[in-house]
């Protein structure tokens, strides 16, 4: 080979690589060493929970950002592992504000780190038309209209809006206590109540209406496979008497849900800022105190 051969000078650092790649593969997974939760990543892949990630990142009407590392949002974290454990320890929760209903055993207590575990905050949401035992009864008895599941989910996210001000408004305040940073917001799935949720959040901080969708419907891409799951399940226990396409709504997050939420909150108040203040009873200094926390 020539002095000019360009392959030359990389020949080291690329068996070097490789060595690496293969001494790591015949580790024992239990003997690696277990990764911290990388600066600024949006969803943070968890073995017991498929739909935790965090809301930093996200642009401000006013030229700021949401800081990453402070506002989380999750489903049920009722089945973390270990290694799961370690991660939200790096974390370092200082609140977590638990949405599910008693009849879901929301108030059990679940796994958390136990080196200075996070408050929890109980604010039960349970609205009528998403009963478990409701829905399983319509499914047990493959009673399901086309729009059965899609009207359910609208009525429910205008029952967050009027009929929940008082645990929407307590999550919203909680937060700009001193010392409640960072936090978390879950549910069961992660996906409405947490949904509706992470959107005040955002709202509140100042983010555009198309940013906050943006967020609500990644959803859709991190429970793709309990998705799917989910729609053999049902069309299994309704003895195939229920379509893959009646189910959907059910499992999937959608515009239209949200975009209730939203137009009820402009129906009745007229803005999200007035909603904030007048049905969920924060103040302009709590807004200000929470934008000033949030934000860079």
């Amino acid at each position: 080979m020539g002095k000019g051969d360009p392959s030359r000078g990389r020949r080291t650092p690329l068996r070097g690589v490789v060595a690496v790649c293969v001494a790591l593969a015949l580790v024992p997974a239990c003997a690696r060493p277990r990764p911290h939760v990388p600066y600024r990543q949006r969803h943070i892949p968890l073995q017991g929970a498929d739909n935790f990630r965090d809301l930093g990142g996200y642009a401000t009407r006013d030229g700021r950002t949401v800081r990453f590392g402070l506002l989380f949002r999750s489903g049920d974290l009722s089945r973390l592992t270990g290694d799961d454990l370690e991660t939200l320890g790096h974390l370092h929760l200082r609140t977590i504000f638990n949405l599910r209903s008693e009849r879901e055993g929301g108030s059990r207590p679940y796994r958390l780190p136990e080196e200075d575990p996070p408050r929890v905050v109980h604010l039960p949401v349970d609205v009528a038309p998403l009963f478990p035992g409701l829905l399983r009864s319509l499914i047990l008895r493959g009673d399901v209209g086309p729009f059965e599941f899609s009207r359910r989910h609208i009525e429910a996210n205008v029952a967050y809006v009027l009929d929940f001000r008082e645990e929407f408004g307590t999550l919203l305040r909680t937060l700009v206590e001193p010392g409640a940073l960072p936090a978390l917001v879950h549910c069961t799935r992660g996906k409405d109540r947490t949904g509706f949720a992470a959107a005040l959040i955002l709202l509140a901080l100042g983010v555009p209406r198309d940013a906050v969708f943006e967020d609500y419907l990644l959803t859709n891409r991190y429970t793709a496979a309990s998705q799917r799951r989910t729609i053999r399940l049902v069309r299994l226990a309704s003895l195939f008497r229920v379509s893959e396409e009646e189910i959907r709504p059910l499992v999937e997050a959608r515009p239209e849900y949200l975009e209730a939420a939203l137009d009820t909150i402009d129906e009745h108040f007229g803005s999200v800022e007035a909603y904030l203040k007048e049905g969920l009873g924060l103040t302009e200094a709590q807004l200000e105190r929470l934008r000033e926390a949030s934000l860079e």
